[in-house]
């Protein structure tokens, strides 16, 4: 291979690798998103769609009002012969794994890919999970894992009807109990009591880009060590009779990052609708970045949490708290704007808590050397990606070097 050849190939190896860092990293992208037309299977679109509508079940309690009837309005994968609301979904029966080795068998009973290594996780994906047992009515899950810490990820499926009338329930679209080393990434979910329960043990999980529609709880968080990013967490048809929280941190929920989710119309009927709640007994978590449209209250802490980093990274935005901006630096002292509130935004609860620098929009300022984002850290950590990165320009040196020797 002479010089121009080489020299062309290493380049578009760069190239090649370039774009995969920016398809990985397209979190980066989330506050350009639009999410005013969000797609997933409403009563409207179902009816235009469907022939014959029914919910998991016939089951409802009069006594908890419209908000659980609103289950029945999402259909059964037994009683539709339909095409799926998505063509790439599979309707399929709830998933229930319990320890390594049942995650190693149903991975081969159903020809899921990977071996469970950090390099080949266990892939669980494009299912339609009815959260209902079709036949008894009776509460489940789509999706529950426990004891296990082999790598995996739960992506792409769209995930509803874990709802129950007893707002201390535990059903949920997807839990994790004593679970390590998981990636709950890019599903959608709808009318559930959870959405996402990650529940005592449950450690070093992320929760990555997940829509999360009409939950009354969409996010639960019981453990530590955990990332919370990118998720859209909202609620469109009405209000849940019962609601702690878009985001829950709760018992002794320490050390989670919650970061660039976006929690918009939580309220509730029967009370207050939190977009954030911790309890008393959560604390240490970071939660900056996120940004709080049209909820209730934003934020209920009544722990002692993190809730923004050190400037210019700064906080989160609450659209109830976006001015004056007319000074800047760590102080907010100095003449001139810089895209944060000149006032901190005090957090409501019993906990001592302030974001020390709001955001004036849902962008926040570009800081050129900060490299501390999480999710783009966990890319760096790949192995071998430094390598990769470093493989063209390392072949040309070489190259060259054996050339002046001739």
């Amino acid at each position: 291979m002479d010089r121009k050849s080489l020299l062309k190939f290493g380049f578009i190896t760069l190239l090649l690798v370039s774009s995969t860092v920016l398809s990985i990293g397209s979190i980066e992208n989330f506050y350009e998103e639009d999410f005013s037309d969000l797609e997933y299977c409403d009563k409207e679109f179902c009816h235009e769609n469907y022939i014959e509508l029914h919910v998991c079940d016939q089951w409802q309690n009069e006594e908890k009002g419209s908000h659980y009837k609103d289950v029945l309005n999402l259909r059964s994968r037994e009683k539709v012969e339909h095409q799926s609301v998505d063509d790439n979904y599979t309707p399929r029966d709830p998933i229930y794994i319990n320890g390594n080795d049942d995650f190693h068998d149903k991975a081969e009973e159903n020809n899921w890919f990977g071996d469970g290594t950090e390099q080949n996780p266990y892939i669980i994906e494009e299912y339609e999970i009815c959260g209902r047992d079709t036949e008894t009515g009776h509460p489940n899950y789509a999706v529950i894992i426990r004891n296990t810490d082999v790598h995996f990820e739960v992506r792409n499926n769209f995930l509803f009807g874990a709802s129950h009338p007893n707002p201390g329930s535990s059903t949920s679209a997807v839990a994790l109990t004593n679970v390590n080393n998981g990636v709950i990434r890019n599903n959608k979910m709808r009318s559930n009591s959870h959405g996402i329960n990650l529940l005592v043990g449950s450690s070093y999980n992320e929760v990555l880009n997940n829509t999360l529609i009409d939950n009354d709880r969409a996010i639960l968080i019981n453990s530590n060590n955990n990332t919370i990013a990118g998720n859209n967490v909202t609620i469109e048809d009405g209000s849940p009779m019962f609601s702690l929280g878009g985001i829950y941190l709760r018992d002794s929920a320490e050390y989670n990052t919650l970061t660039r989710n976006r929690i918009s119309k939580y309220y509730d009927t029967g009370g207050e609708g939190r977009g954030i709640y911790a309890s008393e007994l959560s604390n240490n978590n970071l939660i900056y970045h996120n940004i709080f449209i049209d909820n209730e209250v934003h934020a209920l802490d009544h722990g002692d949490n993190i809730w923004n980093k050190p400037y210019p990274t700064g906080g989160n935005y609450w659209d109830n708290h976006t001015e004056p901006d007319e000074y800047s630096g760590p102080d907010q002292d100095e003449p001139g704007s810089d895209g944060f509130v000149d006032e901190p935004k005090e957090i409501k609860g019993e906990g001592d808590n302030v974001d020390k620098y709001p955001l004036t929009t849902p962008t926040p300022p570009k800081v050129e050397e900060e490299e501390d984002d999480d999710v783009l850290d966990r890319i760096r950590d790949i192995p071998g990606f430094t390598s990769l990165m470093l493989l063209p320009s390392v072949m040309i040196a070489v190259a060259i070097y054996r050339k002046k020797k001739e």
